[in-house]
Parts: C-alpha cells; structure tokens; sequence
C-alpha cells in the first residue's frame, strides 16, 4: 500500500535518490521485456521517491496478478468451465496516488524558490549556503529526468497491457459463448488502461512542470552566487 507521507528529512541525497531512480528504471525496462517478477526491494525512504517506488512496486504486482488471471480465464473459458475474474481495479488508484506525491515534489520546489529569494537578501553571509543549495538542486532536477525516463517506461507497460486486453478480447471472441463473460472483463481491462496512460500522462506533465521550476531555481543560484563572488571579490 502506498504511503503518502512527504517527509523532507526522511529522503535521501541527491545520490542516493539518483541511485534508487537508476533502480527503478531498470526494474521497469524489465517489466517491459515481459519479466513481471522483478521487485524493488529494501526501500530506504519515505519521501516522494519512495512514493514513487512503492508505486512502481503496486503497478507490477497488479500486471503479474492480471497476466496470471487471464491466462487461467481464457483456459478455463476455451473449455466451457468457470472462470474467475481478472483484477480490474488497483493500477489506476496508483498513478493517482504517484500524482499526488508529484504534486508535493512540486510545492517543495515552490518552498524552496521562496527561500532562495531569501537567501539572495543576505547573500553576504550565506555563501557556503548558496553553494550547498546548487548541489541540491541540481541533484533534484537529475532525479526529476530519471522520474520522466519511469514515467515512459511505464506508459510502455501500460500500452502493453492494453494490447493484452485486446488479445484477450479476440481469444474470448474466439471461446464463442463460453468467452462472453471473459469478453466483458478484457473491455474493463482495456479501459483501465486506458485510464492508466492518462494518468500517465498527467504524471508527466508534473514531472515537466518540475524540471522548469528545476531550471529556473537553478538559474537564480548561480546569478545569485555571482553576484555573492563580485561583492565578496572571488
């Protein structure tokens, strides 16, 4: 189950969340390859990041559990026998759930833009501050391109399952009445992923709005920390 909790304390360094990021992507690029059993395990943070990952985690169980479903179904439906009924929820509830924790990564750069204008009204006593502040930044705006790299593998997953449901469609299709029911459950499928790439697709637009507010802190510091070198004479 996902956490929402938004903890600046509890994340990890720029680093370390690059490092969990690169994890991600690698976990995912498998689930796209067809290998859903691959997890991301000893999640150390609590906050948005690791948001993220329990989300990824959440989204990959739910293709495994509806890979299994649908293979036993469609055996059972092609032999005229009851089936049970593919999973049709939990995948959408997630993205909402990882657009949530998008949303916060986005007030906390807000936060931030606020307290670097503060900081620029005492720049001559904060120089070693401006400097931590770069690093920091720099690390969330590398951290927000992996989060984009994610959110394009998993709309790839996404793609695939709608393709799945279509196949299941056509194999229902096939089953004649025995398939009916099965028919039914494919469409919900289809539909929810459907729903999936739109939510997809609202993640990424947060993402990108990141990534330019990313930029335009960026640019302040170090206009900032110029100004700090000329006053100081660096």
């Amino acid at each position: 189950m996902l956490t929402e909790t938004a903890d600046p304390t509890l994340e990890l360094d720029p680093a370390a969340q690059t490092r969990w990021i690169r994890r991600a992507a690698e976990v995912c690029r498998a689930a796209a390859r067809g290998d859903l059993e691959q997890r991301l395990l000893h999640i150390d943070t609590q906050g948005d990041i690791g948001a993220l990952l329990h989300a990824i985690n959440h989204l990959l169980d739910m293709n495994d559990a509806f890979v299994r479903e649908a293979t036993a179904s469609l055996e059972y439906a092609s032999q005229a026998k009851f089936f049970r009924r593919v999973l049709p929820e939990g995948m959408l509830g997630s993205f909402r759930r990882a657009a949530r924790s998008i949303n916060s990564a986005t007030q906390t750069m807000d936060e931030k833009t606020q307290a670097l204008r503060e900081a620029e009204r005492r720049r001559a006593a904060l120089e070693g501050e401006f400097q931590a502040a770069l690093a920091l930044v720099e690390g969330l705006g590398a951290a927000s391109k992996k989060i984009g790299e994610v959110m394009d593998v998993i709309r790839s997953i996404a793609k695939q399952t709608n393709l799945l449901a279509l196949n299941a469609s056509i194999e229902a299709a096939r089953a004649g009445d025995a398939g009916r029911g099965f028919a039914v459950v494919a469409g919900e499928v289809k539909t929810l992923a459907n729903g999936t790439a739109t939510a997809i697709t609202d993640i990424q637009n947060q993402v990108e709005a990141t990534q330019a507010v990313t930029r335009d802190v960026i640019a302040a510091i170090e206009r900032i920390w110029e100004t700090v070198r000329h006053e100081s004479g660096a």
